[in-house]
């Protein structure tokens, strides 16, 4: 399989656990930013720039496996913040979800 066939199959799959609950919108956004290194052409150059714009503004905010490594006292403070973003930014990022689906 081709480096960008990987990067298409993998990017559908985040894309599917984003629309079907299994991640938040702030996960996805940065799963999917390596695979647009790998191939740019995964979705539409305004997409890829308000993933990265989210990734740049939440970079400090731990999703994903990287939470087992923060401090549970730590994590409840910086949950609000996550849920505060999530709720920003689920539509928008659905929306590029769905469009990779598509494609």
């Amino acid at each position: 399989m081709a480096i960008d066939d990987e990067s298409r199959t993998r990017a559908m799959q985040i894309a599917r656990n984003l629309v079907e609950g299994r991640i938040g919108a702030l996960e996805a956004a940065r799963a999917l930013l390596p695979l647009l290194h790998a191939d740019p052409t995964l979705m539409l150059p305004e997409d890829r720039a308000a993933l990265i714009g989210i990734d740049s503004e939440t970079d400090d905010l731990p999703v994903g496996r990287i939470r087992e490594e923060w401090h549970p006292d730590v994590l409840l403070e910086k949950d609000k913040e996550i849920e505060r973003y999530e709720k920003r930014y689920s539509v928008q990022v659905r929306s590029i979800c769905k469009r990779i689906i598509q494609n």
